[in-house]
C-alpha cells in the first residue's frame, strides 16, 4: 500500500520540479581556464626573506580561496588585488608576496583566480632558493687586550675583517655582536683620529661608525683590512660568555657603482640594501666566542669611594688666574689622558675632596670635551680661604 502511494506522488509532481536539479547542473558548469603568467621581481631567493610575484588580467578578478596559506615548500603571505595603469600588461594586477620554506629548486604552487566568466591560473614556475655559505675569502677576528677586569675597568677589543673581494662587490654587510644587547655591558666606539684616506664607514650594532682600512700589498682592488677598536664596560662581576660573532653581506656577481664614490664616509655600498634585479649570493664568516673574567673591586679600607679612575693615566692640571683674592673665580682644567676612551672617563665630584673642603666651593657644573687622548674637564672654584 506504500509503495502504491509513493509511485502515485511522483507521478503528480509538476514537470517544472523534476527538471529542477537538471537546471542546476547547467548553472554550476566549470568555467574555461586561462592561463596567465607570474612574474617574479627578485632573481635570487632565501628562506628567510620574502619574496615579491605579481600576475597581471584584463579584467577584474577575485582572490583564490587557498590565499594566505601554507604548502609543503612555501608559505603565501599576502594576495593584494589592485588596479593598474599600466594597459600594456593588464588593467588589474595581483601582488603575492610568498615566503620559500626549504632550499634548493622549488615550484610555485598553481593560483587560481576567478575573474567574469573565466578562471585565471598561474603557470607552473620553478625558483632555486639559495641559502648563506661560509667564505674563504675573507675572515673576522674579535681580539681581546686582555681576558680579566675588574667592574668598571674598560676592556679593548680590536675588531679585525680581512677580506680579498673587490669592495664594489659587497652589500647589505650585517655584523651585530650580541653582547651590544647586554645591560650589564657599556660599549664605546673611540673617535677615529687616523688619515682621512685610511678612514671608512662600517655599519655595526645598529651604529654607524668610522672604522680604519688598510689595503692591502700588491691587491689594490681588495678589501683590504678593516680594524674597529671596542670597548666594553662591566656593571657586575662574574665570568661573561661573549658569544661568536657572525658578519654577513651581500656579494654582487658583478660589480657595484663604486665603493667610495663620495667624499661623505657613510656613502660606501655597505650600508645600501640589493636591487631586486641584482644577481648576488650571501656570504658570511664567524668570530669565535670569548670569556671575560670580571673581578670586583678590591675592598677600600679608607672608607672613600672609588675614584671610578683605572691606571695608566696622566692627569695634567691647568689654572686660571693663578693669583686671585678671596671670594673670586678661577677656571680649573684637568687633561685626563690614557688608553680609556672619551666615553669611558668620568671625573669624581671634587666637592667630595677632603683637601678642597673648607677652601675651595666647587662649581656643581662641569664642562666635558674630547680631545685625542682622552677627556677634558673643565669647572670653576671659588676661593674661600
Amino acid at each position: 500500500m506504500h509503495r502504491l502511494f509513493y509511485i502515485s506522488l511522483l507521478l503528480t509532481l509538476p514537470l517544472s520540479l523534476m527538471g529542477q536539479d537538471s537546471a542546476e547542473t547547467a548553472i554550476e558548469a566549470p568555467r574555461p581556464t586561462v592561463p596567465v603568467a607570474l612574474e617574479l621581481q627578485e632573481k635570487v631567493w632565501f628562506t628567510d626573506r620574502m619574496a615579491t610575484a605579481v600576475i597581471y588580467f584584463d579584467s577584474e578578478v577575485e582572490a583564490p580561496e587557498s590565499a594566505q596559506s601554507n604548502y609543503a615548500d612555501i608559505s603565501l603571505l599576502e594576495i593584494e588585488l589592485h588596479q593598474t595603469k599600466d594597459s600594456k600588461l593588464g588593467q588589474h594586477a595581483a601582488v603575492i608576496r610568498f615566503l620559500p620554506r626549504k632550499t634548493g629548486p622549488l615550484t610555485l604552487p598553481r593560483l587560481s583566480f576567478p575573474g567574469g566568466d573565466q578562471v585565471y591560473q598561474t603557470e607552473s614556475v620553478t625558483i632555486e632558493v639559495s641559502q648563506p655559505i661560509q667564505s674563504d675569502q675573507m675572515s673576522l677576528k674579535i681580539v681581546p687586550q686582555k681576558l680579566r677586569v675588574y667592574v668598571g675597568e674598560a676592556l679593548q677589543l680590536d675588531l679585525v675583517w680581512e677580506s680579498v673581494i673587490n669592495p664594489a662587490q659587497l652589500k647589505a654587510l650585517q655584523i651585530y655582536p650580541t653582547f651590544f644587547n647586554d645591560s650589564n655591558i657599556e660599549i664605546v666606539i673611540p673617535r677615529n683620529t687616523g688619515s682621512e684616506k685610511q678612514q671608512m664607514g662600517l655599519p655595526i650594532g645598529g651604529r654607524r661608525v668610522i672604522a680604519t682600512r688598510e689595503m692591502s700589498a700588491g691587491q689594490p682592488k681588495a678589501l683590504g683590512q678593516v680594524k674597529l677598536p671596542l670597548y666594553l664596560r662591566f656593571a657586575q662581576p662574574g665570568i661573561y660568555t661573549l658569544p661568536a660573532t657572525r658578519l654577513e653581506c651581500a656579494q654582487l656577481k658583478d660589480n657595484g657603482t663604486g665603493f667610495a664614490r663620495y667624499a661623505a664616509h657613510f656613502n660606501n655600498e655597505l650600508f645600501e640594501s640589493v636591487d631586486r634585479n641584482k644577481l648576488y649570493r650571501r656570504i658570511y664568516t664567524t668570530a669565535p666566542a670569548i670569556e671575560v673574567e670580571v673581578l670586583p673591586l678590591p675592598a677600600n679600607e679608607t672608607g672613600q669611594a672609588f675614584s671610578g679612575l683605572f691606571a695608566p693615566l696622566e692627569i695634567d692640571v691647568a689654572l686660571q688666574p693663578t693669583e686671585i683674592e678671596i671670594g673670586q673665580l678661577m677656571q680649573l682644567d684637568l687633561k685626563v689622558s690614557g688608553t680609556t676612551p672619551h666615553g669611558l672617563i668620568d671625573l669624581p665630584a671634587l666637592r667630595y675632596q677632603t683637601s678642597l673642603r673648607g677652601r675651595f666651593l666647587v662649581d656643581h657644573e662641569v664642562g666635558r670635551r674630547w680631545h685625542a687622548e682622552g677627556s677634558l674637564f673643565r669647572m670653576r672654584l671659588r676661593a674661600l680661604s
